[in-house]
């Protein structure tokens, strides 16, 4: 942050602790720091989960559940949204979450918002014709999520940008608060039908198996009456 002296200068200080100069050997530190944090995380993070999760990409395509096996238990929580041979999308989902978060604070307060609306479209495109999680409804819901995303940035656009385009504050808000609902009930539904869903296949997984221990009972009856109408 900026402040004009009135007489052609200016102090800067940091914006997020007044008390600390903009300039001299402490903020040269400080920014230094920041960099190498930037390094660590927007970098090494997704490169780092990447290599995890291409070290057992064999377990994880072969799996049958979400979860997959007990040699996959610590990195479960990454690939589990995501189908048999999609893994690799937790890592392009981190990049999204990076792009869309610190990222954008390298840029200036002028170019983020636009930055990030162009950041949410170019992965909605890349969802829609990809897909890629591990059932229909987490596809739709995934991308019924970043058309709000998408949806809340153009919001905030036409707001900061109301005394243009003459955009009431109070509609923006509201519309948004409505799309946040719809989201909210779109997910209550979409478990709610999961939920139904998994009920009905454990019935009729239990159904099969009575049938075939019928079934087996049956065989069991003709094999002893065969042997009981057999030679003596």
């Amino acid at each position: 942050s900026e402040f004009d002296n009135g007489d052609g200068t200016f102090d800067r200080f940091m914006t997020v602790d007044l008390s600390m100069d903009a300039s001299g050997p402490e903020y040269e530190a400080l920014l230094m720091y920041a960099w190498l944090m930037v390094v660590v995380w927007v970098i090494g993070m997704p490169l780092a989960i990447g290599a995890l999760l291409y070290s057992k990409r064999r377990e994880i395509e072969a799996r049958n559940t979400r979860v997959g096996g007990p040699e996959l238990k610590t990195l479960s929580h990454l690939f589990r949204p995501y189908g048999r041979n999609s893994w690799y999308l937790a890592v392009i989902d981190m990049a999204r979450r990076l792009a869309l978060t610190c990222v954008l604070l390298a840029l200036d307060r002028s170019f983020q918002l636009p930055t990030a609306l162009a950041i949410i479209i170019a992965f909605l495109i890349f969802h829609r014709e990809h897909g890629g999680y591990w059932d229909a409804s987490s596809d739709f819901f995934a991308f019924a999520c970043g058309v709000l995303i998408k949806a809340s940035i153009a919001g905030l656009i036409f707001t900061s940008a109301s005394a243009s385009f003459g955009t009431d504050h109070v509609t923006v808000s509201v519309l948004l608060i409505l799309a946040n609902m719809y989201i909210v009930g779109l997910f209550i539904y979409l478990v709610h039908k999961d939920s139904k869903k998994g009920e009905e296949k454990e019935e009729e997984a239990e159904e099969v198996e009575e049938e075939e221990e019928e079934e087996e009972e049956e065989e069991e009856v003709e094999v002893e009456v065969e042997e009981d109408n057999g030679p003596e």
